[in-house]
This record gives C-alpha cells, structure tokens and sequence, in this order.
C-alpha cells in the first residue's frame, strides 16, 4: 500500500448525522479528527449512552473484525470531520502494522467493559425496582415498619416481581445489607416507605455517581476488598462533616450520605 494524501478519506459530518445504526452491516469505520460522536444502545425502550468519543477516537471497527452487524448506534453530536475507512483498507491497515491491531483490540476491550458495567446496573437497578414494588404489595400497611407474611422468600418475590429466582435472591440480599428488610425475632419487616424512597433514591444516584462495584474497584486498583472498603469510609469520613455542620448538600453529597447510610451503617 502506498501513502496517498488522505483529504480523499476525510468526509464532514454535521450534528445529527447518524454514521449507522443497529443491526445494520458494518463496511467502514471512522476515525474522529474533530467533533463528537455518541454511542448508544437500546434496550426495550431505554437508550444507555455507552461512549462518547473525540478527537482520535475510532468508531465501527467492531464490526469490521467480527463481521457481524452494527451492535450499537453511532451520532454525530458536534459538527465532526472523520477519516472514513473502507473495509479493504482496514483490512489491509491490520495485516501491516501488528500495532495498529493491539491498540484497536485495547480500545475495544475498555468500551466493552463499559457497556457491560452500564447494562447490568440498569438491569439490577430495575430489578431493585421491581423487587420493592412486590414487597411493598405484600406489606400489611402502617406508618412504621410493615409486616411481611409468613413465608416471604426469595422465591416467593421472583415470582410477585416477574424475576428469575437467582436475581430476586440478590436482591433479597441487597435489601436485607441496607436494613431495607429486617427482622424482628420471627418476624420480616418492610422498612418505613421513607427508608424505601430514600433507598430507592440511593440507587438512582449511584448509577450517576458509582457505578463500578467494590470487586470491580479491587480489580482496576488492584487493591484487596477490605482495603476498597477501607478507602471508601475514609472518603465518606473526609466528605460528610461540612453537611452535618450545616453546610449546603448538592445532589453528590446528598449520594455520599446515602450511600455511607446504607452500605456502611456502623459508621452512621
């Protein structure tokens, strides 16, 4: 292959411009010189935003090397100007230059890592949804405390709440960790709806503020868990006394409070 100018390649994009879709067949791949691009995917009737990228960024070459269809959406979001790369071309760019090929495949990992981590805090996130709405159906009413009957289970919820049993399972055990749902001797309560609602708050804030799990934060750190905790509480320790002594809680603050509440109640 030859070094040809490549004005030939470079294509304007203004915003709006939709580079392709899902499902579609994918036949080039863009590299972004300047502008933005959105990724998105959809899911029933929700659309996760899983990338956005800039500036030497590349979009589309998934399906070049796999040969499948377009797995997500691709939107030019800021007026953009992108070198287009036709098939042969990339084909040919990969067969020549091995390094080419491990950054791609490096850039590739990190973005399907993080469309994994979004789906499945979306899916857990429902189904914390669901599993709460059954319980509260299932709670005898009161102010306090709601007293759950005889027999409340797992089971039993992934059934009310249209669940696979395992998922209700750890939901169940999401729950039971936050102080959502107590026992009483022989008894299971529903926390007051307040305690619910402010749990329920705490969720949607995480997927805003923390999405990756300790375990996950232990992997790309490679801190052992207890230490992941460890850091956590200090961190909650340094950021919280300004709010206890009146100070004004914006929406991130308000997730720390919330979230040292009810993933680490010894220290409330």
């Amino acid at each position: 292959m030859g070094n040809p100018s490549l004005d030939r390649y470079v294509r304007p994009c203004p915003r709006g411009t939709i580079l392709f879709e899902e499902g579609q067949p994918g036949d080039r791949m863009y590299v972004i010189q300047s502008g933005k691009v959105e990724i998105i995917k959809r899911v029933g009737e929700v659309r996760f935003l899983l990338a956005s990228l800039q500036q030497g960024d590349s979009v589309g070459e998934m399906a070049l090397l796999d040969g499948q269809a377009r797995s997500a959406d691709a939107v030019v979001v800021e007026d953009a100007t992108l070198l287009v790369i036709e098939r042969d071309t990339f084909e040919q760019l990969i067969r020549e230059n091995g390094e080419v090929a491990v950054r791609i495949m490096r850039k590739l990992s990190e973005r399907l890592r993080e469309a994994n981590r979004t789906i499945e805090t979306f899916v857990a996130q429902k189904g914390v949804q669901s599993a709460v709405q059954a319980l509260r159906e299932l709670a005898e009413p009161g102010a306090g405390p709601r007293l759950l009957p005889d027999g409340a289970s797992p089971q039993v919820l992934a059934e009310r709440a249209g669940l696979p049993v395992s998922e209700a399972q750890a939901c169940w055990e999401r729950l039971e960790e936050a102080g959502v749902l107590m026992k009483d001797g022989a008894q299971l309560l529903l926390a007051p709806d307040a305690q619910v609602d402010d749990y329920l708050a705490y969720r949607e804030l995480k997927q805003k503020y923390d999405p990756m799990t300790v375990r996950e934060l232990a992997e790309v750190t490679g801190l052992p868990e207890d230490e992941v905790h460890r850091v956590v509480r200090r961190v909650l320790g340094t950021r919280l006394p300004s709010v206890a002594a009146g100070g004004l809680v914006d929406s991130y603050q308000q997730f720390l409070i919330l979230k040292r509440r009810f993933e680490y109640p010894e220290r409330a």
